[in-house]
């Protein structure tokens, strides 16, 4: 009787992985793309050359509020001011079946201006950045945060940030 009820635990487990794994798609993580441009705030002029670098976080809706990182993205900003970045899709595990991706702008540096706030990018994909001239050196360190992405993921940006906060000896 005892092997019996075992096997029976034993099948109806398989079958609920089975059910699961039938109804629940393992999801594909889709990054938007992304167009914008970095302004000099106070003359409107394009900054070429700012190093630019995106978040994409996947939300759950309303109901499991946590987001959950997905990647980071740097470009550097052309002649005109200009990024881009494309669309891309990875492979991805996740228990909840509804996954929304968003993309933040978390990191903006330029030699000689101050680095602006974080922000979110509007679902037609588009942001424009505007940066204000930094007053001094200080001045532009205390805008500058530091990015938590992997070294792979923004190397210009994190040795932008390693050359505005030198360690001594090193």
């Amino acid at each position: 009787m005892a092997r019996e009820v075992r096997a029976a635990a034993v099948l109806g487990w398989w079958l609920l992985v089975l059910a699961l794994v039938g109804c629940v798609p393992l999801p594909v993580h889709v990054t938007p793309p992304v167009t914008g441009q970095v302004l000099d705030a106070e003359t409107e002029a394009p900054v070429p050359g700012a190093v630019v670098v995106l978040r994409y976080d996947a939300s759950h809706g309303d109901l499991l509020p946590d987001r959950d990182l997905l990647a980071h993205r740097e470009v550097v900003t052309d002649e005109q001011g200009r990024f881009r970045v494309s669309r891309s899709t990875t492979p991805g595990l996740n228990a909840w079946p509804v996954v929304r991706t968003e993309a933040r702008v978390v990191g903006v540096m330029k030699p000689g201006y101050r680095c602006p706030n974080p922000r979110g990018v509007s679902g037609s994909g588009r942001v424009v950045v505007r940066m204000t001239p930094a007053d001094d050196a200080s001045d532009r360190r205390a805008s500058c945060r530091p990015v938590a992405a992997r070294p792979s993921e923004a190397p210009h940006y994190l040795a932008a940030w390693r050359a505005l906060y030198p360690r001594d000896g090193m």
